[in-house]
């Protein structure tokens, strides 16, 4: 029976097919060959030594079940081959979004590291304007002291719209979920003046002061 089933199994493969299918079984193309020619030879032979209708029924219906068997096996392999496929794009991608974020977080990095100053000071003028370059791209982040804008959009004027779009933007949040808050939003207004570094108090005042602006402008 086992014979029968591997010629049923091959009867429909090309040779290239038949040949990778004998490898997997342990068999020559020669053995299906001759259990073929067996197998034709014992449908040649009289009526009464060929096999019984019952029995002829239940080779049928062997048949249909290795049949159906191989149609699943069929399915599971294509689904297997495109699982594998699937799984080497999947790990390509990751390994270049892994390569990705290491390249942004040693950029992220290097911004971070403030630019030292020379202790011998500068060679020449050039080596002085590159540093002084260096550290205003440096310094050229989002500040606490100045509701988190750049030094750069605070000098462009552009403080005061962002703000405002902040403003807004808590005032909604705050309007759907008011439990959110206890009391009012984050203070988005804008800074009226800026020093590099803490002044006194004093200092701070004059600035502020209307009557210094016009002894300026007299």
């Amino acid at each position: 029976m086992a014979r029968w089933e591997a010629v049923i199994a091959t009867a429909a493969l090309d040779e290239v097919a038949k040949s990778a299918w004998c490898r997997e079984q342990g068999l020559y193309p020669s053995d299906l060959e001759a259990w073929r020619d067996q197998a034709i030879a014992a449908l040649a032979t009289p009526a009464e030594v060929r096999a019984r209708p019952e029995e002829t029924r239940k080779d049928r219906g062997r048949i249909q079940e290795l049949e159906r068997e191989m149609r699943r096996k069929d399915k599971a392999l294509a689904e297997t081959a495109a699982l594998r496929v699937a799984s080497k794009k999947l790990s390509a991608i990751l390994a270049r979004a892994r390569r990705q974020i290491v390249l942004n977080d040693r950029h992220t990095l290097a911004q971070n590291i403030r630019p030292e100053f020379p202790e011998r000071g500068f060679a020449d003028l050039e080596s002085a304007r590159t540093w002084a370059a260096t550290f205003v791209h440096w310094y050229n982040h989002a500040h606490s002291g100045i509701r988190y804008v750049s030094p750069a959009q605070r000098h462009a004027g552009e403080d005061i719209a962002i703000l405002a779009a902040r403003h807004a933007l808590y005032q909604e949040a705050k309007g759907r979920h008011p439990r959110r808050w206890s009391g009012p939003t984050r203070n988005w207004s804008p800074i009226a003046v800026v020093t590099l570094n803490p002044e006194r108090e004093a200092v701070v005042n004059v600035a502020l002061d209307p009557s210094t602006e016009k002894r300026r402008s007299a």
